[in-house]
């Protein structure tokens, strides 16, 4: 609307309107840049396309912590082999929608990601001393349990798995299995 303004402004070539209302749509356009660019870094981090899965998920924790103030207490035990990129990827949405889920439902801000090699796979595990929730319920739920089972059906068509273990007052522990070698062929 601000732009049909500016275009009547121009048409009718009354320069005051048009310095009046340029610079608020010039600061529209400006703050729409940068909101798009944030989501572009925020949906697809450049970080997770170049480095490791260990790597891209230390900054996803640091921008955790700045954005909602979730503490995350990260330890890696030994070096994961390589993960196809289609793997990795789906590993670090996983994650960040576990954090998401800690920040929304777990009432604590406070979290423990472990990244534990293996011989033959890597295990992710992402726990909080949170609410918790009956986790046999929730998860046998489609309309309650509707984004841990999206992440879980497409971690299992890469060969992948999760478990979720959680109970009331206890807090909530996922287990994110991830076979070395998958896609790798």
């Amino acid at each position: 609307m601000q732009l049909s303004f500016l275009r009547d402004a121009y048409e009718r070539n009354d320069l005051t309107a048009f310095q009046a209302d340029f610079p608020q749509v010039e600061e529209w356009l400006a703050e729409a840049i940068k909101v798009t660019r944030q989501l572009s870094v925020d949906l697809s981090p450049p970080i997770l396309h170049g480095e490791g899965l260990v790597e891209a998920v230390i900054w996803l924790c640091a921008q955790m912590n700045e954005q909602y103030g979730l503490k995350v207490d990260i330890k890696a035990n030994g070096t994961t082999a390589e993960l196809d990129e289609k793997v990795r990827v789906l590993t670090f949405y996983a994650i960040r929608e576990l954090l998401f889920n800690i920040v929304k439902h777990a009432e604590t801000l406070e979290a423990a990601l472990r990244f534990e090699h293996q011989d033959s796979h890597l295990l992710v595990i992402v726990r909080d001393h949170g609410t918790g929730f009956d986790s046999a319920n929730v998860m046998s739920n489609p309309h309650v349990a509707h984004g841990l089972l999206v992440i879980r059906d497409r971690l299992n068509l890469l060969g992948c798995t999760m478990e979720i273990n959680s109970q009331p007052g206890i807090g909530t522990e996922a287990i994110i299995e991830v076979p070395y070698g998958v896609l790798n062929t």
